[in-house]
């Protein structure tokens, strides 16, 4: 018994594929809407919204760690973003093909766990938040993200040693690798697996547990304080916090069906079944489960300007070419009213 590919399906799939799958127009046309045109309309809106990002929240990058950390989520689902197409319609260049790969496998582990460095931090805040300024610095934020970077090229560069491409007609390129069964690929296979599916899952799901817990039960202790005894940088700190939950929460429920959809993937390369009506639901899951894969990295920036108040008056003084107000500023100005 041979081992699954990772992050495409098996030769004999794609072979199946172009037997069964154009002999089914609506079949083609499915495909065509949700793996490509689907992708590309959602790709084009998720980099206007990371370009956004990059914009509001890169004057406060080094002023804040999870400035830091919002701006490199939104670089990498950039780089990410604007690959993803290229694959979607498969490349005429080998070379090229694999090349984008191995960089679509290193975008989409550097921005998968930069979200979980930013939550595991958020957890942290909430949970000491006494310790947090010492803990939780720019400094740190930009050790882990650069550690982050250095792990996903590690993990992502050998794609393009070990895959290969298959071209079925001018429909897709299924990807699948001539390395099955080798002990480098197949520990390479299980590293990768861990990376994007296995540890991000489980991680994202304890850190926000962690972090809804505990605002729960902060919540209840402080529900007959007074609004004047509230201090206005704790809302801020509560209110970033929520957001930046958000974009994780977001992030883990549109991936768990991209991490199922390869767990079918999987089985299905192990069992080799050779039904074609269950090859037909294989690819239409497999389809949905890559465009919601792609709207976690397209959707952040707009949950920003949905939660974050301050996110959208940082984006307005932006617009309207105004400098925002500084923190010393805005008192002398409560000060006089």
């Amino acid at each position: 018994m041979t081992n699954a590919s990772v992050g495409g399906f098996s030769a004999e799939f794609c072979e199946m594929t172009k037997t069964n799958l154009l002999c089914d127009p609506f079949y083609v046309n499915m495909f065509y809407i949700l793996g490509r045109y689907a992708i590309y309309v959602v790709a084009a809106i998720g980099i206007v919204g990371n370009v956004l990002t990059l914009l509001a929240a890169g004057g406060q990058a080094l002023r804040s760690s999870a400035s830091w950390y919002m701006c490199s989520i939104a670089a990498v689902d950039t780089v990410y973003l604007f690959m993803r197409p290229v694959l979607a319609y498969g490349h005429e260049n080998e070379y090229v093909c694999k090349l984008m790969q191995a960089w679509l496998f290193t975008a989409n582990t550097a921005g998968t766990w930069t979200v979980i460095a930013m939550t595991a931090e958020r957890a942290f805040v909430v949970l000491f938040p006494f310790k947090a300024t010492e803990f939780c610095t720019v400094k740190k934020a930009i050790a882990i993200t650069g550690a982050i970077f250095v792990l996903a090229c590690l993990g992502g560069g050998p794609a393009y040693a070990f895959y290969d491409t298959i071209k079925i007609c001018d429909l897709f390129a299924c990807l699948s690798s001539n390395h099955i069964g080798e002990p480098l690929y197949d520990f390479w296979s299980h590293v990768i697996n861990s990376l994007l599916f296995y540890l991000p899952i489980p991680s994202l799901f304890l850190f926000n547990t962690a972090i809804v817990m505990t605002l729960l039960r902060a919540a209840a202790s402080t529900s007959e304080m007074t609004a004047a005894t509230k201090t206005t940088k704790a809302s801020k700190e509560k209110e970033l916090t929520v957001t930046l939950m958000s974009v994780s929460v977001s992030f883990l429920v549109l991936n768990v069906p991209f991490c199922v959809n390869f767990f079918v993937q999987d089985l299905y390369n192990y069992i080799k079944l050779a039904c074609t009506s269950l090859l037909h639901s294989l690819i239409m899951f497999d389809s949905s489960a890559q465009l919601l894969h792609v709207i976690g990295h397209a959707i952040n920036g707009y949950i920003y300007c949905i939660r974050s108040p301050n996110f959208r008056n940082q984006l307005s003084y932006m617009f309207k070419c105004q400098t925002p107000p500084t923190n010393k500023s805005s008192a002398s100005s409560a000060a006089k009213a």
